[in-house]
């Protein structure tokens, strides 16, 4: 991604978040000036490839989407996490417990 020349010196300090980059990149294709070297100086600011730039692209046209999609996490209560302790970090047994306990 370290471009050397000119235009990676330019770039050098610039980054760009994936919803600015992506917003300004479909201004762009909105205008019919969208071109592969935008492309890449996108993913130069992003920090990303070329080919994930064109991704998120197609995500923003698509879905609507200009930033990741959230994921989902699991989150322990405490009660849960005592459990864990008490059967000395036991995943399976704490499955169990939840399990047998109706959670």
């Amino acid at each position: 991604m370290g471009e050397p020349g000119a235009w990676g010196e330019v770039t050098a300090g610039l980054r760009a978040s994936r919803p600015v980059l992506v917003a300004r990149l479909l201004e762009l294709d909105a205008a019919g000036a969208l071109t592969t070297a935008y492309a890449r100086a996108g993913a130069q600011v992003g920090g990303v490839t070329v080919c994930t730039v064109w991704r998120w692209l197609e995500v923003a046209r698509t879905e609507g989407r200009m930033e990741a999609r959230s994921r989902a996490w699991l989150e322990l209560s405490d009660q849960a996490w005592e459990v864990l302790a008490q059967v000395g970090g036991n995943v399976a047994m704490l499955y169990r417990h939840l399990k047998a306990a109706g959670g």
